[in-house]
Formats: structure tokens, sequence, C-alpha cells
């Protein structure tokens, strides 16, 4: 009896969090990697710090950022970046990150070190001082982002969501002949011509870069930026520029000045007598490809740049033995043509501390910005991978 209550206890986790000023050092980053999913390897310690430097303060964000790092029997079970947010109207902890493709929480995978370590980040949210946080957008159908909810409404938080849309992504299991079957080949033909049709023009050049952290980037990010003032981007008030502007540009200077990010991104680049007309920027985590931001000169919309690049791309992740491309929210129709179904559901949550304040925020935020109570069974289960390597 004694040698089983050992045994079950042993089973036991207890994680507790250490809140820091500064950013946790690279020992709990390497910690972390080999626990946490495949799908979230390119956050690293480089990429919070290249947002956090570029992008707060800004609009409603402020700093500066407060790092959760869970820490159980194991080594390091999370860490979660949070700054301070207005929004809509209220002060909230949210968590931090660059909008694209989504915003994530770095835990542990393996189911009790996940519990375990939502259960402290519940504990230290109780003894803090923000009783409201903002997670978004997430992917509300992970595993990561539905453990913490339920451990917030454990403790009788009152845990909001507001559905933004779901991905699309392209699954490829083999090579680009299987992937071509699929397809079939009117499309395979129309972006031949397309293509054939662009030669015609002028010197065309599709060529794939690796930013590297030299003056040319600066270069590079310039001419990016100008063409997506030629882009659909600029005629869409609601859209977001992603190159154009001196935080942009510092955001991807500052992330391409780590080896391991540089060599996961990507720049596809469709140029037309030495002048690029069409661009996709992908990141690689793990088997997952993620299309950060693509976009082309309208000027050339007749010669359909942007379907002739979006061959390349798939194509490579074939070589590459990428399984999922992942396009990111709503599809216009183009998505669908290359094989793309719904993958991701993404949402903004809002966790609200127990108490009268939280049914008149309740209140507020429901006919205000489409809220509504957080519902997990509603949401299905998105299949994740465990990490494979060390992370960006």
């Amino acid at each position: 009896m004694g040698e089983l209550m050992t045994e079950r206890s042993r089973s036991v986790r207890t994680s507790h969090v250490d809140e820091m000023v500064h950013p946790p050092p690279d020992d709990c980053w390497a910690s972390l990697a080999p626990s946490t999913y495949d799908e979230y390897r390119f956050m690293s310690r480089t990429w919070f710090m290249a947002w956090s430097e570029a992008f707060l303060p800004l609009d409603r964000w402020s700093g500066p950022v407060r790092w959760l790092v869970i820490r159980d029997d194991e080594g390091c079970a999370g860490i979660v970046p949070l700054a301070r947010q207005k929004w809509p109207g209220f002060a909230f902890a949210s968590l931090g990150g660059y909008y694209f493709p989504f915003r994530a929480l770095l835990l542990a995978r393996e189911e009790a070190r996940l519990r375990s370590a939502c259960s402290a980040i519940v504990r230290h949210a109780e003894a803090s001082r923000p009783s409201m946080w903002r997670l978004g957008p997430v992917v509300s159908n992970h595993p990561s982002t539905n453990a913490l909810a339920t451990a917030f409404r454990e403790r009788e938080w009152s845990v909001f969501q507001r559905r933004l849309g779901d991905t699309y992504a392209v699954r490829l299991d083999g090579d680009f002949g299987a992937y071509s079957t699929r397809l079939g080949s009117h499309l395979l033909k129309k972006t031949a011509y397309f293509e054939r049709r662009l030669r015609k023009q002028g010197v065309v050049l599709i060529a794939k870069m690796t930013l590297a952290p030299d003056t040319l980037v600066r270069d590079v990010l310039d001419s990016l930026g100008a063409l997506e003032e030629r882009s659909w981007i600029a005629k869409d008030e609601a859209a977001v520029f992603q190159f154009a502007g001196e935080r942009n540009r510092g955001f991807w200077c500052r992330v391409v000045e780590c080896d391991a990010l540089r060599h996961a991104i990507g720049l596809w680049v469709l140029s037309l007598d030495g002048s690029p007309i069409s661009y996709s920027l992908n990141i690689d985590s793990g088997s997952t490809r993620y299309t950060i931001a693509n976009g082309y000169d309208e000027s050339f919309a007749t010669h359909s740049p942007g379907t002739i690049l979006a061959y390349h791309v798939l194509k490579d992740a074939c070589a590459a033995g990428i399984r999922t491309v992942e396009w990111g929210l709503g599809d216009s129709g183009y998505k669908s043509r290359w094989d793309a179904a719904q993958h991701l559901k993404l949402a903004d949550l809002i966790v609200v501390r127990p108490g009268a304040p939280s049914a008149i925020i309740a209140a507020l935020l429901a006919p205000r910005a489409g809220f509504r109570p957080w519902d997990a069974a509603s949401l299905g289960h998105v299949q994740s991978r465990p990490a494979s390597g060390s992370p960006a």
C-alpha cells in the first residue's frame, strides 16, 4: 500500500509561476522546447522580443511585457508573455506576440503537465492585480487554449469568446505529383499559361530568398512595403500592412537576427524585369508552413502573379516535407482552388475575475463586441504534434 501511495504521489505534478520583467533566460526556452507543440516552434524568445520592441507602446497596447514562467519538477512547463491593453474601454492583461498567424500559449504538451501549468497560471492570476485577461487571436480549439479556459472556469472566472473565423489550410500527404492529381489538370494548365504569358512581357524571375541581418534586408523590406502599397491591401481599410512602415521593418529586422528563425522564413518574390510584382512570406514550423503575408501589384492582376507564386510555394512545400500549409483566415475563393479546407478556429477570449463586476462586463461585452460565453464543447479539437528539435 505504501509503495502504491508513493507511486501515486509521484504522478501528481505541482507547478509554480515566476513573474519576470525581463525575458526568461535561454535555459528556460531550451527546457520548454522539447515538450511544447511542433506548430508553435517558431514562437521563440526572439519572436516575442521583436514584437515588444517594434510594437510597444502602440494604440491601446503598452508595456512593459511581464513574462510568466511556469516551472514544475521536470523543468520549464510554459512561458506566457503578457502586456497591458485597453480594449474595448477596459484594461486587460493581454497575451503578447505578433498578430500573425495568431498568438499562442507556449505550454508543455503532456496532459498532466499542461493541466498543472494552467492551474498554476490561474492561481497566479488570482493573486495578481489584473481582473481581466485577453487571449487573442488564439486557436480556440487547441488543447492549450481549452486547458487554460477550463482551469479559469473551474475557479469560477467568467470566460467569454468572440469567434474571428476559420483558417484555411492545404493538407499535403505525399509528393507534388500526388497533390497535382487532387488539383486536377485545369488549374495547373491555367497557371502554366499565366506564367508563359507573363514571360512574354519581359524577364521573369521567381526566387526564394532568405532574409539576412544586414543592410540589404532593409532594402528588401522597403521593396515589399512599396509593393504592399500597390496591392489590394492599400484599398482595404481593415487590412493590416506587414512590411510598410518603420515598426514593421524593425520587427522583421529583429526577427532575422535569430539564425533558426531566419532559416525558418522563406520569402518568395516574383519579379518582372528586376521589379517585384508579387510576394509570399512563409514560416516553417515543424511540418507546418504558415503563409504570413502575400500580395501582388494590382496593375498586373490580369497575369495572376499570385496564382503563379502560390504554385511555386506549394510545390516547394511538398519537396520540403511540409504536411500542412496554413493559409490564414477566410477564403474569397482562391484558397479552395488549391484544395484548401477549413482548419483552425480563431477567437478572442476574455477572462474576468469572479465577482459582481463580471456580470456588468458580460452585459457590456456581448452587445458591444459580439462576445458570448465560452463553450469548449462547440469548438471541436485540432490535432497537435509534439515538438521535434529545438525552437527557432
